[in-house]
């Protein structure tokens, strides 16, 4: 119930200041709730100065919710900014996801998904290069191959893109 009030009022906010007063109630109560940074971190509300000093400074007091500030700010930067620059910021905040949990998928799966072959944005090479470079740090490397097959089937690579599906369902 807590978490819900948490949320229900951030929803209610406007202005930065009152995002941030209830960030940092939410993470003074001592559990914070990742769904309510979340919501927080994604506020139309926010500029993109506002949105990434409030990631910063989440992190700084709740260094547990590392990933999910930066997983959530990427795909912030995706769908309100999208300028080459913004898609550079998306870019540099999927790498600090996959730096505190290499394990996890889901900045390769959105990273992968990200890619708009209609504006050429995000660089494919960067996204190529860490796709790629998660394949070291996974134990199972399929879900990885499905990310590598979509970019490449964006990129209207045939051969590539199945080369990929075929190494995705291999055991």
């Amino acid at each position: 119930m807590k978490n819900e009030q948490q949320k229900r009022k951030l929803t209610d906010c406007t202005s930065f200041d009152e995002i941030y007063d209830s960030v940092r109630s939410i993470i003074e109560s001592g559990k914070p709730d990742v769904d309510s940074v979340r919501e927080a971190l994604t506020s139309p509300h926010l500029s993109y100065d506002e949105r990434v000093f409030l990631g910063k400074w989440i992190e700084q007091q709740a260094p547990d919710l590392r990933f999910d500030v930066n997983l959530t700010l990427a795909k912030a930067c995706e769908f309100f900014y999208g300028e080459e620059d913004n898609f550079s910021s998306a870019l540099a905040f999927y790498q600090k996801a996959v730096a505190e949990a290499p394990h996890r998928i889901e900045p390769y799966k959105y990273l992968a998904e990200s890619y708009d072959p209609n504006t050429g944005l995000p660089q494919p090479s960067e996204i190529l290069a860490i796709l790629k470079e998660g394949l070291r740090s996974h134990q199972d490397p399929r879900p990885l191959y499905t990310c590598l097959a979509l970019m490449y089937e964006k990129l209207g690579d045939a051969a590539m893109a199945t080369y990929y599906k075929k190494k995705s369902t291999e055991s």
